[in-house]
């Protein structure tokens, strides 16, 4: 279950990533729009990607494709879920994939927030979403 405090770790982070992504690369990208949205239930599966865990395009689907409009209606999706202490669930950012052919083409990036406690105080506490947002675009 995920505490309040929480989910507003994740919308207040999330909230500055298009900022960050403009003024880091001195106005040469930017983020259009963008939306904070709480999915309206759990990632029921994992899988095993690479050396951990991670809530791949096929388990998001179900939660995505509510959000996602049209086929093709957002280029990107960045999904923040929570860790049960395990340690192949460990806050290690994250894993993306490119544009993803069954989600209309968006690119689906998937954080575990472990780390979320921290954020608020971090000098720079965007840098891994942008960083899993940069993999989307080098995808494409």
């Amino acid at each position: 279950m995920v505490c309040d405090a929480e989910v507003e770790a994740c919308r207040s982070i999330l909230g500055r990533v298009p900022a960050a992504i403009e003024a880091w690369s001195e106005g040469n990208a930017r983020v259009a729009r963008s939306q904070v949205v709480v999915a309206d239930g759990p990632v029921r599966r994992l899988a095993q990607v690479g050396g951990g865990w991670w809530a791949d395009p096929g388990a998001l689907a179900p939660l995505l494709e509510p959000e996602l409009e049209d086929p093709g209606g957002w280029d990107s999706a960045i999904v923040v879920y929570p860790t049960d202490g395990s340690p192949e669930l460990s806050p290690a950012w994250g894993y993306t994939w490119g544009e993803v052919g069954f989600l209309g083409g968006t690119g689906v990036s998937s954080i575990v927030s472990g780390d979320w406690r921290t954020w608020g105080s971090m000098a720079d506490g965007e840098h891994g979403f942008v960083h899993e947002w940069l993999h989307q675009v080098e995808a494409v």
